[in-house]
């Protein structure tokens, strides 16, 4: 027994890693009634986005394809509050947004060292983390276990079966795999990040700082630090990515501080001599190790085939995106974008474990191949993998099932909880409320037409196309046209809150239209569901944290197209009343809570856009 002190927590759900899936999971399964215990082994959250590692969070290509929901709340929170990038408000916003959840009880800088699994071998009943600041043990009891460590710490202390390394081209018939099988994965980086200013700016390189000519940096690896976030500061995956991690880290700061004194030594080529060394990363960012074995594996022919899962929960939409696993060793290119379609489906039967009964995962630690893998491992995707992993445990939880057991019987539920939570699901559609259903809608502007700017992808002429017929999301643009757009409510109660190819799926008005639902008798409603245009084919560069410090950053202004001021009024006993008015909304996705008494009407005005002349809205609904 040790001789320090142990405290006891109990959950229903306990999460592990505080990375974007963790955050996500955690938030979903607390937000649908789960009491929730988040561990995260870091004092900031974020995993790889965080401040400590500061990799770009990645997601599917092309038109209307950024990932919604969770992750989307969050980002355009950041651009509000945060619009020059700084990482230390980025630490404080994931921080004050799930810190403010009720029912959550988040515990930082502690490392999961043990589990306590059932003489059966199945459950796990808790699990011990160390947490070096307080110097205590934490033991959380939990119903539900969901791994989003990356690493997989529960997989061999619960003895969950999982994987390592790369399959050979039989096992699953993938052309893109090895020859032959072998335990190499994708390696690490320590990244580096520069500022701009005013005057020169010396550097001396460490002793431990590699010397570098330019014939020592390999093809593909773009040395512009306007441009690249030197993301090909690479290696490890010729070993052990967990184990060997400290050596590799030592060896990484010498390659990053080594690239960037032959940037300085020819700072008149690269543009490098007012530019200072704003940040070296300690903490490298990991790209794959354990990866757990559900239900279902995904493989290199389902995301070529789009992923058409009756169970999808997610969906991807990055390339293949294989680096070698020498990384900044390896004398060829850094990476090979393999073509993949965006999006490709994600099946809920792997993010849950084959073999313990009560264990969810998310992030790049998912149920798939190391092809598959290289696809669904950026973070915009692990991110809505774990709100699908969170929701999934709160419906468990409340149904008093195993996370199998949702698959069994509540995966119709999961895909519509998920629907209205906004995330987005490839040929599924979100069941309108039945208030919403029957009653019968009006707008002021009915039948209006208007000259709209529609995004669409753009194809190149030798776009690959697979057997499944989708085409790879790569190499694509995204071209903003202008057409004739005829105003029609209805499409705020079709079931599809995004544009989806060729259908807008949206509502056009110009501010100070109104919206309105008349019931056909007066009902008590909890709240109105308002999903609103935030740009989801806004450029990822344009809105993602920062890689580089210019002196003339203008920051970054919320999307125009999102509606800053609107009401919502409630008709009562004949007479209207105002129920909310909100005049900083940066949201997509908002919720109106109505009056705890009878309605027979319900009426929506968007008042001032953030810069757009029209408003485009994606849904307004009843609950």
């Amino acid at each position: 027994m040790s001789k320090l002190e142990t405290v006891a927590h109990d959950a229903d759900v306990c999460v592990v890693g505080g990375g974007m899936a963790g955050v996500c999971a955690a938030i979903a399964a607390a937000r649908g009634g789960a009491r929730v215990a988040l561990i995260n082994d870091r004092p900031v959250l974020g995993g790889n986005a965080s401040e400590e590692i500061r990799m770009w969070i990645c997601g599917a290509f092309g038109a209307n394809m950024r990932e919604s929901g969770i992750i989307e709340e969050i980002e355009l929170e950041n651009i509000y509050r945060n619009p020059h990038k700084n990482y230390s408000q980025w630490s404080a916003l994931l921080f004050d947004i799930v810190s403010r959840e009720p029912n959550i009880e988040l515990l930082l800088n502690a490392s999961v060292l043990d589990a306590d699994i059932d003489s059966a071998g199945a459950t796990i009943r808790s699990v011990t983390a160390w947490q070096l600041t307080t110097q205590l043990f934490h033991r959380v009891d939990a119903a539900l276990f969901i791994d989003c460590s990356g690493d997989s710490i529960l997989a061999p202390l619960s003895g969950a079966e999982h994987r390592w390394g790369r399959e050979d081209k039989v096992e699953f018939g993938e052309s893109h795999a090895a020859e032959v099988a072998d335990g190499r994965t994708m390696g690490m980086s320590c990244l580096i990040q520069v500022r701009e200013t005013e005057t020169p700016q010396p550097f001396v390189p460490p002793w431990f700082a590699h010397r570098y000519e330019r014939d020592d940096i390999g093809p593909g690896r773009d040395l512009n630090h306007r441009r690249t976030n030197f993301w090909w500061l690479e290696s490890g995956g010729n070993g052990n990515t967990i184990r060997d991690t400290e050596v590799v880290r030592d060896d990484l700061l010498g390659v990053a501080t080594g690239v960037w004194d032959f940037l300085k030594r020819h700072a008149d080529e690269f543009d490098t001599r007012n530019w200072t060394l704003e940040w070296l990363g300690f903490l490298p960012g990991k790209r794959e190790s354990r990866r757990y074995v559900g239900d279902h594996i995904i493989t290199q022919s389902d995301v070529e085939a789009g992923g058409p899962f009756p169970d999808v929960i997610a969906f991807a939409g990055w390339s293949m995106d294989n680096h070698p696993p020498g990384g900044f060793y390896e004398p060829g290119e850094p990476t090979v974008f393999h073509p993949a379609p965006s999006p490709w489906g994600i099946p809920y039967r792997s993010i849950y474990s084959k073999n313990v009964a009560n264990l969810l995962f998310a992030g790049r630690n998912i149920s798939a191949t190391h092809i598959a893998l290289s696809s669904s491992r950026v973070m915009r995707t692990c991110a809505v993998i774990g709100q699908a992993a969170g929701t999934a445990a709160a419906i468990a939880i409340r149904r008093g099932t195993t996370p199998r057991g949702v698959y069994a019987d509540h995966i119709d539920e999961l895909q519509q909880r998920l629907l209205g939570d906004d995330a987005y699901l490839p040929g599924v559609e979100r069941r309108p409320t039945a208030p919403t259903a029957s009653a019968t809608m009006t707008a002021s502007n009915a039948g209006r037409t208007y000259t709209v700017s529609r995004a669409r992808t753009i194809y190149p002429d030798d776009v690959v196309v697979f057997a499944s017929g989708l085409r790879a999301g790569q190499r694509t643009r995204i071209e903003w046209l202008q057409e004739e757009w005829r105003a029609d409510a209805e499409a705020l109660r079709n079931g599809v809150d995004r544009a989806v190819d060729d259908q807008d799926n949206g509502f056009w008005c110009e501010p100070g239209d109104t919206v309105e639902y008349a019931l056909a008798e007066p009902a008590t409603l909890a709240q109105a569901r308002i999903v609103f245009d935030s740009n989801l084919s806004r450029h990822y560069q344009e809105h993602r944290m920062k890689y580089h410090y210019p002196l003339d950053d203008p920051g970054t202004p919320v999307a125009e197209s999102l509606v800053k001021e609107f009401s919502v009024d409630a008709r009562i006993d004949g007479e209207w009343t105002t129920v909310a008015v909100v005049t900083d909304n940066r949201q997509r996705l908002v919720r109106v809570a109505l009056p705890d008494r009878p309605v027979d009407a319900i009426r929506f005005t968007p008042r001032v856009t953030w810069g757009a002349p029209l408003v485009h809205l994606f849904a307004f609904d009843l609950e």
